[in-house]
């Protein structure tokens, strides 16, 4: 089964996200800790494996929590932590 990678993680705030399939737009959602939603981005691919991810608004230090979800694919949930 394959699944949507963040890199770095730990991040400084952005990111970089790969996806399952490239073919589809990718929606990603960004939840602190405490479930509440931070930020959303809505993703098209071009060629490339990897989509930058710019939240639009800046995260503090702490844990956060990715939604990644596919057309047609069941979502995934990433932790990554911000520096």
């Amino acid at each position: 089964k394959s699944q949507a990678t963040i890199y770095p993680n730990p991040s400084s705030g952005s990111f970089w996200i790969a996806a399952i399939d490239r073919s589809e737009s990718v929606e990603v959602s960004i939840h602190n800790i405490h479930g509440c939603l931070i930020s959303d981005v809505d993703l098209q691919w071009g060629g490339d494996t990897w989509a930058h991810v710019v939240p639009d608004k800046s995260l503090c230090t702490g844990v956060y929590f990715c939604r990644v979800q596919q057309k047609g694919k069941a979502e995934q949930w990433l932790k990554i932590l911000v520096l």
